[in-house]
């Protein structure tokens, strides 16, 4: 005989949010970076999967996505856009700088960009990507 889950039996009580910006946003996100491949390089191994585990997350109440252009790079940001855009009004998406992938020697590493200096090689800025 299987056992309920602990705390199966409590009340569902209403998720407590935190300021982000302008909004409130749920304290549970959806962090984006293991949609693409293994170490968060190139594409994810099945496309439409990730798009619709974005549009489920978003389904089920998610209300702000974390992502990163060095994510794939581009690749979790070009997810996004394409399951989510145009984007619904209450979802929230942040992004991360100050790293960059050096695809010139190990695309796995991430390098600091250093105090406030604009990545070197980011082909295109996050919310660019992201329209």
């Amino acid at each position: 005989m299987s056992r309920p889950a602990p705390g199966a039996d409590l009340p569902a009580r209403p998720m407590s949010t935190f300021p982000l910006g302008p909004r409130r946003v749920r304290r549970s996100g959806y962090g984006a970076m293991q949609l693409a491949g293994p170490w968060a390089v190139n594409a994810p191994p099945d496309r439409a999967s990730a798009i619709g585990v974005l549009r489920a997350a978003v389904t089920a109440g998610i209300d702000h996505i974390d992502t990163a252009q060095y994510y794939g790079p581009d690749v979790v940001n070009d997810l996004i856009r394409e399951a989510l855009h145009p984007y619904p009004p209450e979802l929230a998406i942040v992004s991360k700088v100050g790293v960059f992938r050096d695809t010139g020697r190990d695309a796995r590493q991430l390098r600091p960009t250093g105090r406030g200096q604009p990545a070197p090689a980011q082909p295109r800025p996050p919310r660019r990507a992201l329209r």
